[in-house]
């Protein structure tokens, strides 16, 4: 058996707490990350303002209020429309398939220069998928941009 020793002087003492108290606020910090989603910025939009804050971070400048609040039934799994529509998704990030069948919220908004709309559809207070429809000589749609900062 091997037994060290040592003798605590004051500055070790420091050190050793120091230590204790960095770990013990990195566990905290982890914590919080969980809890809070791991700064996964399409979970907790919660309300309009941080719907629209979210957009903004996008690149996307929209009317404050949204112009549509609705409750729609994505497709079922073996519905042409529901893969069409999860290609786009699934190209920003987003999969719908695991809500094929379910209801989720849609939230439409006006894009400010009035050249379109912004679709986001959510689960909860996930944001799940979302699409921007512009309208010019012809109608065209595209995923949604993804965030600059949030």
């Amino acid at each position: 058996m091997v037994i060290f020793t040592t003798k605590l002087t004051r500055g070790k003492k420091l050190a050793l707490a120091a230590g204790a108290i960095g770990l013990i606020l990195i566990l905290v910090l982890v914590l919080v990350l969980v809890l809070r989603g791991g700064g996964d910025p399409t979970k907790g939009l919660n309300t309009n303002a941080e719907r629209v804050a979210y957009l903004e971070a996008c690149g996307l400048r929209v009317e404050p209020e949204p112009i549509q609040t609705q409750e729609v039934r994505v497709p079922e799994a073996d519905s042409q429309l529901l893969e069409q529509y999860n290609h786009l998704q699934t190209q920003q990030g987003f999969d719908l398939s695991a809500y094929a069948g379910k209801r989720v919220k849609r939230y439409v908004y006006r894009l400010q220069n009035g050249t379109g709309e912004v679709c986001m559809l959510f689960s909860g207070s996930r944001l799940i998928g979302g699409d921007v429809t512009l309208q010019g000589d012809e109608t065209r749609m595209q995923g949604l941009p993804i965030p600059e900062q949030i």
